[in-house]
């Protein structure tokens, strides 16, 4: 039952669809830019002279950006609840994370710049697309959002910065037009998940 749960971590016909909308947004992300810096050119003009068809344009590929944002945490999200699920099968042993940030830490890349973990920055970046509209206006609340909003000021995001999501993405050394390697990242996170507890399983003849 356990390498059940083990196989639903890195089964790919759950995974490799992620991978392939990903690509399908960052298509889209990239038409948006093209029509935006086809009315001047890829060098762009300064925020305080952007029309409102810049803005829109901007807006558009923030939006896509944040959907495939939304797309990793979803991943991250039910590889959390499989681990979750492993560990009560297995009697919940120590050696088994329980709490959400331990799972997410668990065999997750560091970023340099932070020493966050990526995969926790990418379940933040989710968070900041989905409630950001419910901050104050100089990010000091409100209160339950204050840790995703610590994690957005260490990565250089600002209130009414443009380009947050695109600021985001760099951050993982990920750029547009190719968002793929975003969900790479959780694909290759989820398996490097499963071959650690399948080693702890080994190791106790499981």
């Amino acid at each position: 039952m356990l390498h059940y749960w083990l196989g639903r971590l890195e089964d790919p016909f759950e995974l490799f669809p992620m991978q392939s909308v990903a690509r399908s947004l960052a298509e889209s992300a990239k038409e948006q830019e093209e029509r935006r810096f086809g009315r001047s050119d890829w060098y762009g003009v300064s925020p305080k002279n952007y029309t409102v068809e810049d803005e829109h344009d901007i807006e558009v590929v923030e939006l896509l950006i944040g959907s495939v944002f939304v797309l990793g945490q979803a991943a991250i999200t039910q590889a959390v609840s499989l681990v979750k699920r492993m560990r009560e099968v297995a009697g919940e042993p120590a050696w088994i994370p329980a709490d959400k940030a331990d799972i997410m830490a668990l065999e997750s890349p560091v970023h340099v710049g932070t020493g966050l973990r990526k995969i926790v920055i990418i379940n933040a970046v989710a968070n900041y697309f989905k409630h950001r509209h419910e901050w104050w206006e100089d990010w000091t609340g409100p209160k339950h959002s204050l840790k995703t909003i610590h994690v957005m000021s260490k990565l250089g995001l600002q209130p009414k910065g443009y380009h947050n999501l695109e600021h985001a993405l760099r951050e993982l050394e990920i750029y547009l037009p190719d968002m793929a390697p975003l969900a790479q990242l959780v694909v290759t996170w989820r398996e490097q998940i499963a071959a650690h507890l399948r080693n702890e399983l080994d190791a106790r003849g499981l």
